[in-house]
């Protein structure tokens, strides 16, 4: 099992960040890379991915900070519930457009109360992949398969989680496997 775990960290320890390309736009693409300046972008547009195309979820945030006009957390979350309604509405963002407008609203505010503003202290302070995947299912409308998409993306393409992180989620799920035989 030691073996195994250490082929894991060896395969998956990149010194690099990796930029994603989450949609062929590249202004939105900037965005949502950039989780030291702008986390809580990243974690919107994770919440926005229900029953559509992973490439329109990921765009949502973008579309909606250019018909508001910012995308500055404190900023957005003065703009009232019934304007963020009114903005997927209009633009047909999504496929559950009111629901997803709440869920969208919900999350500035979460954001904003919960984590005073600064997103990324949902992954800081080396937490375990599973205090990370729990942080992230306290979100409105976020179930399990978000919820553990966003840390893999976290932990493997931005590095932003430790190994130890990284491997506390491998474990897991081995010991699953090994114990569904």
């Amino acid at each position: 099992m030691e073996k195994i775990v250490q082929i894991g960290i060896d395969r998956l320890d990149h010194t690099k960040r990796e930029f994603i390309e989450f949609t062929d736009n590249e202004k939105t693409n900037l965005l949502l890379n950039d989780i030291e300046n702008n986390p809580h972008v990243y974690v919107l547009a994770c919440l926005m991915d229900r029953q559509i195309k992973a490439e329109k979820a990921w765009a949502i945030p973008q579309k909606i900070f250019d018909k508001l006009g910012t995308h500055n957390l404190s900023e957005l979350a003065k703009i009232e519930k019934e304007k963020f309604v009114e903005v997927f509405e209009d633009n047909k963002l999504h496929r559950f457009n009111t629901e997803m407008a709440n869920v969208f609203y919900q999350g500035i505010q979460d954001i904003k109360e919960k984590y005073h503003g600064d997103a990324s202290k949902i992954w800081q302070g080396n937490p375990s992949s599973a205090a990370v995947v729990f942080r992230f299912l306290e979100f409105r409308g976020c179930g399990v398969k978000i919820a553990t998409m966003a840390t893999n993306i976290l932990s493997r393409q931005f590095n932003s989680l430790s190994a130890n992180l990284i491997f506390d989620t491998f474990k897991i799920i081995t010991i699953y496997l090994i114990s569904w035989k």
